[in-house]
C-alpha cells in the first residue's frame, strides 16, 4: 500500500512539474510574443514617421537647405526625425532617421526639385531668328520660340516630312533664358563635402551614402578607369578622365577639365567637366545620370550615339556663344539646358532650354534650325523627373532610393 501511495505521489509530482513547465513555456511565449508585437508596432510607427519625413521634404524642399534638422513630430518628446542633407552634384543626398527612445529606422535617397511643367517641351530664346524644321523633325508639346511661330525648309531634295507643333501650344519666348538656380551652380562648381582619400583601388570599390564623408580619388595626372565604383565616391583629375568599357560606375561623380566616355560605356553617374565631354558610340547611361560642362572657357559636348536617362547641361559664366553641344543619333529621357548653341539630331522625351540651335551638315550652317529630330514631352514616362535647373518654388521628388 505504501508503494502504491509513493508511486501515486511520484506521478502527481511528475505531472505537476510537466504542467509547471508547460505553463512557464506558455507564459514565456506570451511575453516574447507581446514583446515582438510591441517591437513590430514600434517599427511600423517608425516607418510611418520616416515616410512622413520624406513627404515633408518633398512638400518643403527648403528644409534640405540646412544640413541638419531635428523635428519633434508630435510635441511630446517621444517621436522625432532627424533630416541630414548634402549636395551631390545635380541632386541632394537626404538621410532621414526616425527615432523613438532607443529605437530608430533610417533611409537615404536622392531628392531633387523637379520641373512642375513637365508638359513644357521647349524654350528657345528670341534673338530674332525663327525656329526652322528640316527633314523628319517632329515637335509635340508646349513650346516657347522666337516670334511664337515655327517654319519649315529644305536642303536640295531633302524636304520637310515631319510634324509641326500645334499653333495653340506655340508661344513667343523672351530674349533671355530663365534664371538658373545659383545654388545649383555652386553645387556643381564647389564640392565642399568632407572627403577621405582612396588608399588602394580595388577591382570593385563601394562606399555607402550612410557615411558622412565621401571617398575621393584625386590625381593631377590623367585617370583611366577600368575598375568598378559605386556609391559616395568622387573621382577627380586635374587634366582628364577616360572611362573604358570595362568600368561600371553607379552614383559616383567624375570631375575634370575633360571627360571621355569610350564606346559602349554603361552606368549611372554624373560627369562634370570644365571644358569638354566626349561620348562615344553606343553609350548607355541610366537614370539619374548627368553630363555637364560648366566654366569660363570654350565648352564642348559631343555625343556620337546612345541612350541617356537624365540631364545634359552646359553653362558658360562669361559668354554662352562659346559653348557648343552636339548630339547625334541619341535617345534622351530627361532634360537639356545650354546657354550656348545646340546641334541636335536625335530623340528627346522631356524638355529642352537653349539659347540657340545650330545646324551644320551638308556644307551648310544654319542658325535655329533642327534636322531629323524628335522633341516630345507628352510621351515622357512619369518615372523620369525633369530636374528643375531654375529659380522656381518647385516641389521636390525622390529621384532614387539608396541602399
Amino acid at each position: 500500500m505504501k508503494r502504491v501511495k509513493a508511486g501515486a505521489l511520484s506521478f502527481v509530482v511528475g505531472i505537476s512539474i510537466v504542467l509547471s513547465l508547460l505553463i512557464s513555456g506558455f507564459i514565456l511565449i506570451k511575453i516574447y510574443s507581446d514583446r515582438e508585437s510591441k517591437l513590430a508596432r514600434i517599427r511600423q510607427d517608425l516607418l510611418i514617421n520616416l515616410n512622413s519625413g520624406f513627404e515633408l521634404v518633398k512638400a518643403k524642399p527648403e528644409v534640405i537647405q540646412n544640413k541638419i534638422n531635428e523635428l519633434d513630430l508630435f510635441g511630446r518628446g517621444k517621436d522625432s526625425i532627424i533630416i541630414k542633407s548634402s549636395p551631390w552634384g545635380f541632386t541632394n543626398v537626404v538621410q532621414i532617421t526616425a527615432k523613438r527612445g532607443k529605437f530608430f529606422e533610417q533611409k537615404e535617397a536622392f531628392i531633387n526639385k523637379v520641373n512642375q511643367f513637365d508638359e513644357s517641351t521647349m524654350f528657345l530664346a528670341d534673338h530674332g531668328e525663327p525656329l526652322t524644321l528640316l527633314g523628319r523633325s517632329k515637335i509635340d508639346g508646349i513650346i516657347q520660340v522666337p516670334g511664337g511661330r515655327v517654319s519649315t525648309s529644305s536642303i536640295g531634295d531633302l524636304y520637310f516630312t515631319g510634324t509641326l507643333p500645334k499653333e495653340s501650344q506655340t508661344f513667343r519666348s523672351n530674349p533671355t533664358l530663365p534664371q538658373i538656380d545659383q545654388s545649383l551652380l555652386e553645387n556643381l562648381t564647389k564640392f565642399d563635402s568632407e572627403t577621405v582619400p582612396i588608399k588602394e583601388i580595388q577591382k570593385n570599390n563601394e562606399f555607402s551614402f550612410k557615411n558622412n564623408s565621401a571617398l575621393k580619388l584625386h590625381s593631377i595626372d590623367p585617370i583611366i578607369l577600368t575598375q568598378n565604383f559605386k556609391g559616395k565616391i568622387i573621382i577627380e583629375s586635374e587634366s582628364e578622365i577616360e572611362v573604358l568599357l570595362t568600368s561600371k560606375l553607379e552614383d559616383v561623380i567624375l570631375i575634370a577639365p575633360k571627360i571621355v566616355l569610350q564606346d559602349f560605356v554603361s552606368g549611372s553617374f554624373q560627369a562634370i567637366a570644365r571644358d569638354t565631354i566626349l561620348v562615344g558610340r553606343g553609350v548607355k547611361l541610366n537614370y539619374p545620370s548627368a553630363l555637364a560642362v560648366i566654366g569660363n572657357n570654350k565648352g564642348y559636348i559631343d555625343v556620337k550615339s546612345g541612350y541617356l536617362e537624365g540631364s545634359l547641361f552646359m553653362h558658360n559664366f562669361k559668354d554662352g556663344d562659346l559653348n557648343l553641344m552636339r548630339i547625334q543619333n541619341t535617345d534622351i529621357y530627361g532634360s537639356i539646358y545650354t546657354n550656348g548653341y545646340l546641334d541636335f539630331q536625335g530623340s528627346l522625351y522631356g524638355c529642352v532650354t537653349s539659347n540657340k540651335f545650330v545646324f551644320s551638315r551638308f556644307g551648310e550652317i544654319r542658325e535655329n534650325t533642327i534636322y531629323n529630330a524628335e522633341i516630345n514631352s507628352l510621351t515622357q514616362n512619369s518615372y523620369y523627373k525633369n530636374f528643375d535647373f531654375f529659380s522656381n518654388d518647385s516641389p521636390a521628388s525622390v529621384i532614387k532610393w539608396l541602399k
